[in-house]
């Protein structure tokens, strides 16, 4: 009997030593599956969407953009900017680029990694748990003169890859941006290291289209931040 229960016990530990092996993949697998449902929910409500509202939804971000870039804002200054200089016909950031209910605004592809993300109003952290997060104040990431978008993402998670593989882009390597029914690509021009108050130097350049993925580093210690700047090649 005593022998019986020994073996039940270890079979139960080594059960549960299996579990906590397998998670990361499962629970990633899981989390996976979730985005690309998220993806292919947004994909379906734009295609279901009127050509018309599609242009005039890309119209409101692209005036959006330019009203950032002539008053000169940065994410750094939307406290100080009273919330109804960047309205555009009364709609708020929150409501700008709303295919659906879900709050996606587009989604990131970078086939060298294999990810393929949804794009999130903001960078809470429920946002940041999901997929990447736009930082408001920047750019939305519809293209452009003068834009910078800057996208979060988290890297590490033990439920979600997410950002994780980040590092291993490199200058000329690619991403591609859809939103909506534009489709942008940028190519990777600098990858850098910096700390989290250097972020505040991300801003706009004339004439320019850039946007700037951005994550966590070093691996596990995540006291700096690592940065992939991209500029529009088509």
């Amino acid at each position: 009997m005593k022998r019986k229960i020994l073996t039940i016990l270890a079979l139960l530990l080594g059960l549960a030593g299996l579990g906590v092996l397998l998670y990361p993949s499962v629970s990633n697998w899981m989390e996976q599956a979730k985005q690309r449902r998220q993806i292919a929910a947004y994909q379906e409500a734009q295609a279901q969407m009127e050509q018309k509202k599609r242009a005039a939804l890309l119209a409101e971000a692209d005036r959006y953009n330019q009203k950032l870039a002539e008053l000169g804002i940065s994410f750094d200054m939307l406290g100080e900017v009273e919330k109804e200089a960047l309205l555009i016909d009364g709609k708020s950031y929150d409501e700008l680029l709303l295919a659906e209910d879900s709050g996606v605004m587009g989604y990131l592809e970078i086939e060298k990694i294999k990810l393929k993300l949804p794009i999130y109003h903001g960078v809470s952290e429920e946002a940041l748990e999901s997929g990447v997060g736009h930082l408001e104040g920047t750019s939305l990431p519809v293209g452009g003169e003068t834009t910078h978008a800057i996208l979060f993402g988290h890297r590490g998670l033990p439920s979600a890859k997410l950002f994780t593989d980040l590092d291993q882009l490199e200058v000329g390597d690619t991403f591609q941006i859809t939103v909506l029914d534009r489709v942008l690509v940028y190519e990777v021009t600098q990858t850098e290291v910096v700390l989290p108050e250097e972020l505040n130097g991300l801003t706009a350049e004339s004439d320019k289209d850039q946007v700037t993925l951005v994550t966590c580093t070093p691996y596990g210690v995540n006291s700096h931040r690592l940065l992939i700047h991209g500029e529009r090649v088509q």
